[in-house]
């Protein structure tokens, strides 16, 4: 087993994190690929110290966000993390809100998604999914399919630059910035989903 997967390897660096530093603290599951994925065993016993008080479940499946919530939710907010579409059946399931790095695109729509899916209407959750969320996320983050070797963070920052809230989409090598195509694919999402044309309209 990789040491992530031992309670007794990662327990006593989050207990002197726990005991040194005496902040609140978001541990961040990584999806099982990336061979850095903590098991439920794991999170148990993190959820022993006072300061973890929550999980950014960036597990890349609504099966395993699932099998997190149902085992921790009771001791740990367990909060969805996808940039992708199983983000929506993950805040479904029960998350108690998310951290997303998209949301930083649009934001109140974001906001309104969440609200909607955890306490709210479910139907409207999906038709603010679907014509919101989806696109951006098809043009920032690819789905999470890696269709082209560019940065989701550098399509992240072209966005901002785009709505005017940045002045550089540049990224720092070996990451791969935004080319032309990509330019212009951001470009026509941000309009499908209406932000610029929101931004024109603000600036009249």
């Amino acid at each position: 087993h990789h040491l992530t997967r031992i309670p007794e390897a990662v327990y006593p660096v989050f207990e002197r994190l726990d005991k040194e530093v005496g902040l609140p603290m978001i541990v961040f599951q990584y999806p099982e690929a990336s061979g850095c994925s903590y098991t439920v065993p794991v999170f148990s016993r993190l959820a022993e110290l006072p300061n973890v008080v929550a999980i950014k479940a960036g597990t890349g499946s609504v099966t395993k966000y699932a099998e997190l919530y149902d085992a921790l939710h009771d001791r740990l907010a367990v909060l969805a993390a996808c940039d992708a579409p199983p983000l929506l059946g993950m805040l479904l399931h029960g998350a108690p809100g998310a951290l997303i790095g998209i949301s930083v695109v649009g934001t109140q729509s974001w906001s309104d998604l969440v609200r909607e899916a955890t306490v709210g209407n479910a139907q409207k959750a999906k038709e603010i999914f679907n014509s919101f969320a989806i696109p951006l996320m098809d043009a920032l983050f690819e789905h999470q399919l890696h269709r082209t070797p560019i940065s989701p963070f550098a399509a992240t920052k072209e966005a901002l630059v785009q709505l005017g809230q940045l002045r550089s989409a540049w990224v720092r090598p070996p990451a791969v910035n935004v080319d032309k195509s990509k330019r212009e694919e951001i470009r026509r999402a941000l309009y499908a989903v209406g932000l610029l044309k929101l931004k024109a309209a603000a600036g009249d």
